[in-house]
C-alpha cells in the first residue's frame, strides 16, 4: 500500500471514531470540569456577598451588640425630668448610648416605639402617636429629635379657631412613652422606655364672674363679694403637664396623676377700679368686694402665664426671695 493511500485509510478511521463518539468523552469531561469549577466560582461568591450584606457592608469587622442601652441623662436630660417623667413645653433630643466598655459597639441600630393616648402612625421614616413625632430608628451615640405635635385648635364647642383666615395649629399635648429596643436580635439589650408630658400652652382665657352664691352673674351689688372663675382655652391648658387630659373614647377628663398631685396653672387679676376691693386669701387666691358707689365698666385684668414652664419658673424665683401672700399676688401682676 503506497504512502498516499495509508493516509487516506487513517482519515477514514479518524472519522468513523468522530462518527462514533469515541473522542467525544474528552470534550464532554473537560466541559464537566470547567462547569463545575465555575460553579464552585459562583457559590463562593454568593456566599461572600451574603456575608458581606449581613454585616452592613462592614467587612473584616466583627460584629458587636450592645449588651445594655440607656438613655443619655447630661444636663438637658435632667432639666427636664421630674416626677419620674420629662416634662416638656418644646421639641427637644434625647440620646441612646451603650455601657458597654469591654469592647467598642458597631452594630448600633436602635428601633423606637411609641405609647399613648393615640394610636401610632407611620410617616415615612418616622411614627407618631399624635403627643410627640420620633423617628423610627436611630443609632447609639447620635442625639435625635423629639418634635411635639400640633393640631388646629378648637373651642369648647367644637369650633375651629382661625387667625389671618388660617386654622390655628396649636401643640396637642398628652402623655406618651418612647420605648427603644436594639435592632438586632443577636443583641442582650433590654428595651429602655421614658415618658414625656407635654404641655399645653394657653392660648387665651375668659372671666367668669360669681357671686355670693357662686353663680356666675354680670352685675354685682353694692357691697357684695365676689370671686372669677377663669376659663382656659384650650380647657386642657388649665392643666400643667397634662396631669390631666381629656378621653375622647369615654368623653371624660382623665387624670393621670393623683388627685391630690394635680398641678393647675393659676389666673393673676387686677382691678382697673378703686371702687372694687382686693383681697388676698392665700398667696395665689383672692376675692374682691365691691364698694359702695355705683360703678359701670370695671375693668378686670387677667394675667396667666402662657406655659407650666414660664409659671414654675416664677413661683421658684419668688420663692428663693421669700415673698409670700399678698405680696407674691401681687409681683405675678
Amino acid at each position: 500500500m503506497s504512502k498516499k493511500e495509508e493516509k487516506k485509510v487513517k482519515k477514514v478511521k479518524n472519522k468513523e471514531k468522530v462518527d462514533t463518539g469515541e473522542i467525544k468523552p474528552k470534550w464532554k469531561l473537560w466541559m464537566t470540569i470547567v462547569s463545575v469549577i465555575l460553579g464552585i466560582g459562583l457559590i463562593a461568591g454568593a456566599t461572600l456577598l451574603g456575608v458581606y450584606l449581613a454585616r452592613g457592608g462592614q467587612t473584616g469587622e466583627t460584629p458587636v451588640y450592645p449588651s445594655e442601652i440607656i438613655f443619655v441623662q447630661n444636663k438637658d436630660y435632667l432639666e427636664l425630668y421630674n416626677n419620674g417623667q420629662l416634662e416638656v413645653t418644646d421639641n427637644f433630643t434625647l440620646t441612646i448610648t451603650s455601657t458597654d466598655t469591654e469592647a467598642v459597639v458597631n452594630q448600633r441600630s436602635v428601633n423606637l416605639s411609641l405609647d399613648g393616648n393615640s394610636r401610632t402612625s407611620a410617616d415615612g421614616q418616622y411614627i407618631s402617636n399624635g403627643v410627640i413625632r420620633v423617628p423610627s430608628v436611630v443609632q447609639l451615640n447620635t442625639p435625635f429629635t423629639v418634635e411635639l405635635q400640633k393640631k388646629p385648635l378648637q373651642d369648647e364647642n367644637g369650633e375651629y379657631i382661625w387667625e389671618n383666615d388660617k386654622k390655628v395649629d396649636w401643640i396637642a399635648g398628652g402623655i406618651a412613652t418612647i420605648t427603644a429596643r436594639s435592632a438586632y436580635s443577636q443583641s442582650q439589650a433590654s428595651a429602655i422606655n421614658v415618658k414625656v408630658a407635654v404641655d399645653v400652652p394657653v392660648y387665651s382665657t375668659e372671666a367668669i364672674i360669681l357671686n355670693d352664691d357662686g353663680n356666675p352673674a354680670e352685675k354685682i351689688v353694692i357691697g357684695e363679694t365676689f370671686t372669677i372663675q377663669t376659663k382656659f382655652i384650650p380647657a386642657k391648658s388649665e392643666y400643667m403637664y397634662s396631669d390631666v387630659t381629656y378621653n375622647f373614647n369615654s368623653s371624660s377628663w382623665q387624670e393621670n396623676v393623683a388627685s391630690e398631685n394635680v398641678r393647675k396653672k393659676l389666673a393673676f387679676y387686677q382691678s382697673s377700679s378703686d371702687n372694687v376691693t382686693p383681697v388676698y386669701d392665700t398667696s395665689t387666691t383672692m376675692h374682691f368686694v365691691a364698694g359702695d358707689d355705683i360703678v359701670d365698666g370695671v375693668q378686670l385684668n387677667a394675667y396667666v402665664f402662657k406655659d407650666a414652664k414660664s409659671q414654675l419658673d416664677a413661683e421658684k424665683k419668688l420663692a428663693e426671695f421669700g415673698v409670700t401672700n399678698e405680696n407674691y399676688y401681687t409681683q405675678m401682676v
